[in-house]
C-alpha cells in the first residue's frame, strides 16, 4: 500500500505540473490572439487530480490507522473501528442514499416547478 500511495502521490505532481504548464501555453497566449482558449482538457486534468487527491487521503488515512494501532491505547479505538465497520457502512450507505434522494427532489422542484410570477404579499400589522 505504502507504494500504490507514493505512486499516486507522483502521478498528482505530474498532472499538477502538466495542467500548469498547459494553463501557461494555451490560456495566456490566446488572450494575445483574443481567442477563446480550450479549457476543456484542462478542467478534465484538474477534476482528475483532486479525485486522486481523495483517494490518496483515503489510503493515508488507513496507513495512519494501521501505526497508530502500534499503540495501546489507540488499539482500542482501531478495534471498536473494526468491530463496529459493518454497522457505520451501512449508516454511510442510508445517509448517501438520502443525501441523493435530497439531491434528486432539488433537481425536481428546479426543473420542473411552476414559473408562474405572483404578487402575493403577506402583511401582518
Amino acid at each position: 500500500m505504502d507504494i500504490a500511495n507514493l505512486v499516486l502521490f507522483l502521478y498528482i505532481f505530474y498532472l499538477r505540473i502538466t495542467t500548469t504548464f498547459e494553463i501557461q501555453n494555451n490560456v495566456l497566449d490566446n488572450v494575445k490572439d483574443l481567442t477563446s482558449p480550450q479549457l476543456q482538457n484542462i478542467a478534465f486534468q484538474v477534476d482528475l487530480e483532486k479525485n486522486l487527491i481523495g483517494i490518496n487521503c483515503i489510503l493515508l488515512w488507513s496507513k495512519f490507522l494501521k501505526y497508530v494501532s502500534a499503540h495501546k491505547t489507540f488499539s482500542r479505538i482501531t478495534r471498536t473501528i473494526g468491530l463496529a465497520a459493518s454497522e457505520i457502512l451501512i449508516f454511510f450507505l442510508i445517509f448517501g442514499l438520502s443525501m441523493f434522494g435530497f439531491a434528486m427532489g432539488g433537481v425536481r422542484t428546479l426543473v420542473f416547478s411552476c414559473r408562474v410570477q405572483t404578487n402575493v404579499c403577506f402583511d401582518f400589522f
